[in-house]
């Protein structure tokens, strides 16, 4: 499987500095710490979508907040309590989907969407 890597061409280090600040000064109100990451990652709003472009901005034990480009995803087609499929490339889940449930939407920037989602647990199978 190859990884899509999201449209960061707009996306610059100065930028990503500036909204690591805002969001230090939001993790101190949260109950579970986050921690940045700047990975790919791929969104789909629906079961059979297709996936969306993402980065991968932060992690905790019970979510994530993915950046968009909003010419890949506008803020009217996310709303807070419905369902995504992520899909995450880390080191230790190559390629892993997860349903996320999203908890906030909010413009961060001229041109960049930020999706904080909550991971929704899954039932596991024992044999």
């Amino acid at each position: 499987m190859t990884a899509i890597l999201p449209p960061t061409a707009s996306l610059n280090f100065s930028t990503l500095f500036a909204l690591g600040a805002q969001e230090a000064r939001r993790q101190q109100r949260r109950r579970h710490p986050r921690h940045p990451v700047l990975l790919p990652m791929c969104l789909r709003l629906t079961t059979q979508g297709e996936w969306l472009p993402a980065l991968l901005f932060n992690l905790s034990s019970s979510g994530l907040l993915a950046l968009v480009e909003t010419r890949v995803l506008s803020a009217q087609a996310v709303r807070v309590g419905m369902c995504l499929h992520g899909l995450l490339f880390l080191e230790v889940f190559e390629g892993e989907e997860v349903e996320l449930e999203v908890a906030r939407v909010e413009l961060r920037g001229a041109d960049v969407l930020g999706v904080g989602c909550q991971l929704v647990p899954r039932a596991i199978k024992l044999s």
